[in-house]
């Protein structure tokens, strides 16, 4: 299978379906890299700019759905074998849901909006961990993506190293997941918006999805490299 696989990087229908991998993944960056933004400019109350993002990001979220069904249609075209088809296609499936996550995280933000800095204001050191943790995915949807380039490189070591780093970059994302959760019992007792902290639950739950689903395709680009090597 090995061979076969190494051969597909070389030939020229698959040589798009690569470009087209590879394109995939940078709109997913580009599209965690935007949800940062907005959070960072609905820390300082901006709510049209956030606004603005988070439709950027919707529209990044529809392209990447079309690049994908894309990818699939060439792959199916190609000569790899079923397993080998079927492999590459779950690794596009994998990098998808990493935006999706992005997405639905912004989706959560945008309903916050509107109150979003002073919900940070009475949540106390809960602000400072959504600003860690969106800081730890996109640095972790970064090395995703160096992960994947390699991958297309046919650069199996490096591979491999930069899976790594996404694992523990993802363990890092858990240890402030959980720390997060622990603040939620010390929220300040009158503060009554109970609406709006299950939905900040949600928005902390769906951050660490993101870096949940930056692991889960290293996981199926390890399988990949494996069967290269």
């Amino acid at each position: 299978m090995s061979k076969i696989l190494t051969r597909w990087f070389e030939k020229r229908r698959e040589t798009k379906a690569i470009r087209m991998i590879r394109e995939h993944s940078e709109i997913t960056l580009k599209t965690v890299e935007n949800f940062r933004k907005e959070v960072r400019e609905a820390f300082k109350g901006e709510e049209g700019e956030a606004l603005k993002i988070h439709n950027r990001i919707t529209l990044y979220e529809k392209e990447l759905d079309s690049i994908r069904r894309l990818i699939i249609d060439e792959l199916a075209r190609g000569e790899l074998p079923p397993s080998d088809r079927g492999d590459l296609m779950r690794l596009a499936r994998q990098i998808d849901w990493v935006a999706d996550w992005a997405h639905e995280s912004s989706r959560i933000l945008k309903v916050l909006l509107p109150r979003f800095k002073e919900i940070m204001e009475a949540t106390g050191e809960i602000s400072d961990i959504v600003l860690k943790m969106t800081d730890k995915v996109f640095e972790t949807a970064e090395n995703l993506k160096e992960t994947i380039d390699k991958l297309m490189q046919r650069n199996i070591t490096e591979t491999l190293n930069y899976a790594d780093k996404v694992e523990r970059l993802e363990e890092d994302v858990d240890g402030l997941y959980e720390k997060a959760r622990e603040q939620f019992s010390r929220v300040c007792a009158p503060w009554k918006c109970i609406p709006e902290l299950i939905l900040l639950s949600q928005l902390i739950d769906s951050i660490e999805n993101i870096a949940d689903r930056c692991e889960d395709t290293t996981d199926q680009i390890r399988v990949i490299a494996v069967s290269m090597a």
